[in-house]
């Protein structure tokens, strides 16, 4: 992993770039999980893309305890992209993820290519009984049942064990804050303003950010396209892999 130290805080990242390659493509994972969760999808899209993939602050390698709030995370998201100046970007989120790359499209379109938002909503709120036990910091039974409920197949050990490792070596006062994070962001009435071209992707059977999330947001970003991949619940990328790149390719490739 490369280094940048931004707001006092050293801000972990990989970065494979090629000139010869046409597009960039930024990842931003979601809560609880750190850059690990794309290490997969990462290398298949290096065939066609240049990749950048960050560990958000408190998360991975990253230093300190993450945010309560998503703009400060989108905040050095837009740090590091401008401090590494290699043009502009396609921005890929995952669930609180796509929360940030929302936020960046509003305050930095610069940056912005287009967006693709993967299980998201403008609108994310959490229970408040998951609060109160993630607050514990002894999450492991927490997040093996979490996993299980947001896959379309919860015994499918192949993708469960994984992520479990992830999330479980994720710092229990940056998860807490993620959730935190996802619990307060609301931009149901600013949608309109974002001008980036979108793509939309949401597993069919998604408990966590159903389709009506996305229905939502397709209707309100006056330029995105929705895809709903069926058998398939909040980790598209990973449940339906080839199906998910192959609306990945479609819609980059349809930018001018």
């Amino acid at each position: 992993m490369l280094e940048e130290v931004i707001e006092n805080k050293k801000i972990s990242y990989s970065l494979d770039f090629d000139e010869s390659r046409k597009r960039n493509l930024f990842l931003i994972h979601g809560a609880s999980c750190d850059s690990k969760v794309f290490l997969e999808l990462s290398n298949k899209l290096l065939k066609k893309f240049n990749v950048m993939s960050i560990d958000l602050n408190g998360h991975g390698e990253s230093g300190g305890e993450g945010f309560r709030g998503v703009v400060d995370h989108a905040f050095v998201c837009a740090e590091l992209l401008e401090k590494k100046n290699l043009g502009r970007w396609n921005i890929m989120g995952h669930s609180l993820g796509g929360a940030i790359a929302m936020t960046l499209a509003l305050y930095k379109p610069d940056l912005i290519d287009s967006l693709i938002l993967v299980a998201t909503g403008s609108r994310l709120r959490i229970p408040e009984t998951f609060l109160s036990e993630i607050k514990k910091g002894n999450n492991y039974e927490l997040n093996k049942e979490f996993l299980r409920n947001s896959m379309f197949d919860g015994s499918n050990d192949s993708i469960l064990a994984p992520l479990l490792e992830i999330m479980q070596s994720t710092n229990p006062k940056a998860v807490y804050k993620d959730w935190l994070a996802a619990d307060s962001f609301d931009l149901s009435r600013r949608l309109k303003s974002i001008k980036s071209r979108c793509l939309l992707i949401c597993g069919e059977n998604d408990p966590l950010t159903p389709p009506k999330y996305h229905e939502l947001l397709n209707s309100e970003i006056p330029s995105s396209k929705l895809s709903v991949f069926p058998n398939c619940g909040h980790w598209p990328f990973i449940e339906k892999s080839e199906l998910f790149l192959e609306e990945l390719d479609k819609f980059l490739s349809s930018l001018q």
